[in-house]
Parts: C-alpha cells; sequence; structure tokens
C-alpha cells in the first residue's frame, strides 16, 4: 500500500513497530524513526492505517469550563473571599504589632527610678498596686489602673479605681496579676516587687507561677536583680547586659530540676540540680552570643544580680 497525505496524521501499524524493541524510550525512538526512513524509502513492509484522532468528550468539557465566562456570583464570591482574607491578614498581623505587656508597680523598694523607667514602654497597661502609687510621679507616667486595700499607701486615693478589704486571700500584687490577666495580656513586668519584706518576696516569686500556670509569662524587677521561672521548652535569654552579673539557677515546685546550659563560666548537660543543694548558684555568663540554657526536666526559678 502507497503512502498518503501528511505524516503527522497518520499511525505507522506493522510488524516493524510491534515490539522488540526494549523497554528503553530511547531505543523505541531511535527505532521508529530508521522503520519511518524505510517506509519513506520503500524499502519497509508495513501497513499505513489513518486513525483519526478526537478529544474526548471529558476534555471538551474541562475545556468550555475553563473557556467560558465569569458569572456575576463568580466575581461576587472572588472578592467577598479576598476581603475575608485581607481582613483575617490585617487582624494577624495587629495582633501581632500590639503591646499586650502589663507592667505592675508594687509597694517595694524602688531607688533607681531611671533604670526602672527603662522597663516601662509607651503602649504598656500600667497598674499601681496599693502603695506602689507612691512612685508613679518620680516614674514620670500615669496609671491605667489603680487598685488595693490601701493600707501601705495610708489612705485611699481619688483615682482608686477598685478598692479591696485588708482582710483577703490576694496580695496586691496578685490583684494587679488578676487584673492584667482578665484584660488579656501575656506578658508582665512588676517592679516594686523584691526587697522589703522576705515573705511578700516570696509571695510574687509565687505569683510567677501562677502567671506561668494561666498561660503568662512574668519577671521581677529591681535595681540589681532580675528573677523569671522557666519550664521545659521555654526560651530563656538573659536580661542584663555585660558578663559580670550572677546567673544563678534553682529547681522550683519540684524535687529536682534538669538542665543544660553553654555560654556560661560553668557549663552544664543535662545536669540535675536537686532542690536540696544550690549547685546552680552563681554562675556567669562568659559569651552571650552563644549562651543557651534548656530545662529537660522540672521547673527553674532563674536569677540575674548584678556583682557587688
Amino acid at each position: 500500500m502507497g503512502v498518503q497525505g501528511d505524516w503527522s496524521s497518520w499511525q505507522v501499524k506493522g510488524r516493524a513497530l510491534a515490539g522488540r524493541w526494549g523497554s528503553a524510550p530511547q531505543a523505541r525512538r531511535s527505532r521508529a524513526s530508521e522503520t519511518h526512513r524505510k517506509i519513506k524509502r520503500g524499502q519497509a513492509n508495513t501497513e499505513i492505517v489513518k486513525i483519526p484522532i478526537r478529544p474526548s468528550h471529558g476534555w471538551r468539557k474541562k475545556l468550555r469550563l475553563k473557556m467560558r465566562k465569569p458569572r456575576i456570583s463568580d466575581i461576587s464570591n472572588f472578592y467577598n473571599r479576598l476581603a475575608k482574607i485581607t481582613e483575617k491578614e490585617s487582624a494577624r498581623k495587629l495582633s501581632a504589632d500590639k503591646v499586650m505587656r502589663c507592667v505592675i508597680i508594687s509597694a517595694g523598694n524602688i531607688e533607681d527610678f531611671e533604670l526602672m523607667k527603662k522597663y516601662i514602654s509607651p503602649g504598656d497597661y500600667v497598674i499601681a498596686a496599693d502603695g506602689g502609687l507612691r512612685y508613679f510621679e518620680r516614674l514620670g507616667v500615669k496609671p491605667d489602673c489603680v487598685l488595693g486595700d490601701f493600707d501601705s499607701l495610708g489612705y485611699i486615693p481619688d483615682n482608686a479605681d477598685k478598692v479591696f478589704p485588708s482582710q483577703k486571700d490576694d496580695t496586691d500584687t496578685m490583684l494587679a496579676i488578676k487584673q492584667g490577666l482578665a484584660k488579656g495580656f501575656g506578658e508582665f513586668v512588676i517592679l516594686g516587687g523584691l526587697g522589703g519584706r522576705l515573705d511578700h518576696t516570696l509571695a510574687n516569686i509565687s505569683a510567677l507561677e501562677y502567671l506561668r500556670i494561666h498561660g503568662a509569662k512574668g519577671m521581677l524587677v529591681d535595681e540589681s536583680t532580675v528573677v523569671r521561672l522557666f519550664g521545659v521548652g521555654d526560651e530563656i535569654k538573659p536580661i542584663m547586659s555585660g558578663t559580670e552579673n550572677y546567673f544563678s539557677v534553682f529547681p522550683y515546685g519540684c524535687e529536682y530540676a534538669v538542665v543544660s546550659m553553654s555560654g556560661v563560666e560553668y557549663p552544664t548537660a543535662r545536669q540535675k540540680i536537686n532542690c536540696s543543694f544550690p549547685l546552680g548558684v552563681s554562675n556567669h555568663i562568659t559569651d552571650r552570643g552563644n549562651f543557651s540554657m534548656t530545662v529537660h526536666e522540672g521547673r527553674t526559678i532563674v536569677i540575674e544580680c548584678k556583682e557587688g
């Protein structure tokens, strides 16, 4: 049979293409090309069959769906979905940018007011807890909330927002913490919560655990000390600058804690620190860039102190 028509529309069929080509695609392509050349020269005994090539019905349907004009409802739905996505993205960015920090000024000792000012940023929600109100004028800030039983202050101020009886279960600092949590804050800085009465200092350290249980984090700060509480999985970074400060670690609320530290004078690798032996006291950070601390088990109180 002769060869007619355009080669692009013909299907070659015969023994020369029927098999025995091997499984490699390259071999099949080379042998097919050789067969086509023989057919053109009339050297191959091959039958040429014309096969009509038509797109399937499903393919045509998909093409119609892709090529149809958009309806008004399609455009409306598109813009509605775009508006919702934009609204969610804007809300997410606003939430990330919004300062969600609560600063509590308690009645403990504050002497270096210029240093304490560095812990208060614009946008912070600032609470005066009882006698902490007396420090606000020297700190140069205005309280967003004034509360307490005001036994430390000695009188009930005119701008008091919440007045509590002196006989109660909560300390004034704890009342301020609960106020901040009710407002949705997740980070707390407590100034004036150290020094003075030891029982109040221990109560404020317990308040750090209360914050942690309620999904927030906090720190106690005075002129020479920063106290924080960490558990497994918490990110731990030093607050105080310099390498002359003490960095001490103690287990809290547990029999022992397992800790690893690097970038310090006495590095540890999964060191077990018992509550009955103060092994973690008076370390120093020697390399702030490579400092790391990981709590593997238990909870720890981390205390940074200025030397001297």
